[in-house]
């Protein structure tokens, strides 16, 4: 049940529609407290589900308490791309304050990581980076940098 909450939220998170998300990883939460599981992973689930939507909603304190304790269960030599992707999440936050940053960190990420490994989940993941962009910051070398990269996977 929690799994198709939280799967809920970060499809509505993707649609542009973060007040629903939102309330769809909030009712996800108040499943995780109160009906326990047998679920081994559902904590870390719920964890990784709630850095993204609360990343692209904008709720900074939430996404980073969300983001640290999601790294707990996604290291990067264990769970390469869920790790990549709480980076991106993350850069996510940023992207509205400094634009030309948040593009540089977000290509940063993509470049580090081996062509055949840029998957389309990753990528589609730092195009949230973009969309976070203030509408003027498209035109960013940076920008059009990470939006060239993206595009190819």
């Amino acid at each position: 049940m929690i799994y198709a909450t939280t799967v809920e939220a970060e499809v509505l998170a993707f649609m542009g529609r973060p007040d629903a998300a939102v309330h769809a990883v909030r009712h996800a939460e108040e499943i995780f407290d109160r009906v326990p599981s047998t679920e081994p992973d559902r904590e870390e689930l719920l964890r990784f589900d709630q850095s993204c939507v609360y990343s692209l909603a904008g709720l900074r304190d939430r996404a980073l308490e969300a983001h640290q304790a999601a790294r707990k269960f996604y290291r990067p030599e264990t769970h390469l791309y869920n790790a990549v992707q709480l980076d991106l999440y993350g850069i996510v936050l940023e992207a509205r304050q400094d634009p030309n940053e948040a593009s540089k960190q977000a290509l940063k990420v993509l470049e580090a990581l081996p062509e055949d490994r840029r998957i389309k989940r990753v990528t589609l993941t730092a195009r949230r980076v973009l969309d976070a962009l203030p509408e003027q910051a498209h035109a960013l070398p940076t920008a059009r940098e990470l939006r060239a990269l993206t595009a190819a996977g």
